[in-house]
């Protein structure tokens, strides 16, 4: 549930030497990445040399902040930050929130958390680096997490698409082709259309993405009559593309109506069943 916040009623109950630290630290934008979390916020901190990602939220009726700096008790600096910066952006607060040491962690997820505790700074670089040259939807996320995506990578990501569209429409068209070179083209589509999901959403990005969904429901139909030697199924290319070209028209905060129109424009461009709106 949903709770309103007194402000001034917060403010008060801070440390005089804390709230000044947290609101200098909202005045020299070291806040970045706000989000929603557990019922409370967190978002990234840059104090100095140290960056953090302090969480806040209401726990037993109660502001509750959990920080890497372990502070000396109470709400840190860092996390208060964060609440300032939630009130500005008129955040909703939970009046149940579960702070992320509280959070239920699949147990493979902790043996991986256990791993990288074990590693010395320089080890854990060099793999984050080693996976993000191997993996370009890795290296986006990478670069979008740390704030250092640009209008090059944009460019770069729909040129990839754009090429594959262009290629893939014509795969078939040779005496030379194998089921395998429309797999192979499918899977690639859905790989780019993916990493395009990760930056900035533009109408160009939808348009594209959109051409990839017209291009897969052409090929996929060779899929359809090859089901005995097939190794992709059709829905595995057809339903990553229609969920970036959903996830890129929701970034773009369009009117929800006109989303069920434009799948619905488009199933019928499909013959070949790549948008299933029954399964959408």
């Amino acid at each position: 549930m949903a709770v309103r916040i007194d402000i001034e009623a917060f403010g008060e109950a801070i440390r005089p030497a804390t709230r000044e630290a947290a609101s200098a630290l909202r005045r020299a934008g070291a806040v970045s990445g706000l989000e929603e979390a557990g019922g409370g916020a967190q978002a990234v901190v840059r104090d100095g040399a140290r960056i953090l990602q302090p969480w806040i939220g209401i726990v037993d009726g109660a502001f509750t902040g959990e920080c890497e700096c372990r502070g000396d008790g109470g709400l840190c600096a860092h996390a208060v930050a964060v609440a300032l910066a939630a009130f500005d952006d008129d955040l909703r607060w939970s009046g149940a929130a579960v702070p992320p040491s509280a959070a239920e962690v699949p147990s493979e997820r902790l043996r991986y958390a256990a791993a990288v505790e074990r590693l010395a700074p320089r080890q854990l670089a060099a793999l984050v680096v080693d996976q993000a040259a191997d993996d370009r939807l890795f290296a986006t996320v990478l670069l979008r997490t740390a704030g250092m995506l640009d209008a090059a990578d944009h460019e770069d990501a729909q040129r990839r698409l754009r090429v594959l569209v262009e290629t893939s429409a014509v795969v078939t068209r040779g005496p030379y082709w194998e089921i395998s070179h429309v797999e192979e083209a499918g899977l690639r589509l859905a790989a780019e259309a993916t990493v395009l999901c990760e930056l900035p959403a533009t109408t160009e990005a939808l348009d594209l993405v959109e051409r990839a969904i017209l291009v897969w429901d052409g090929l996929a139909g060779h899929l359809i009559d090859a089901h005995e030697v097939r190794g992709v199924d059709p829905e595995e290319v057809g339903n990553p593309l229609v969920e970036a070209y959903i996830d890129l028209f929701e970034q773009l905060d369009p009117d929800p109506a006109e989303l069920s129109q434009r799948l619905s424009q488009l199933a019928d461009k499909c013959p070949n069943g790549t948008v299933d709106l029954d399964v959408l």
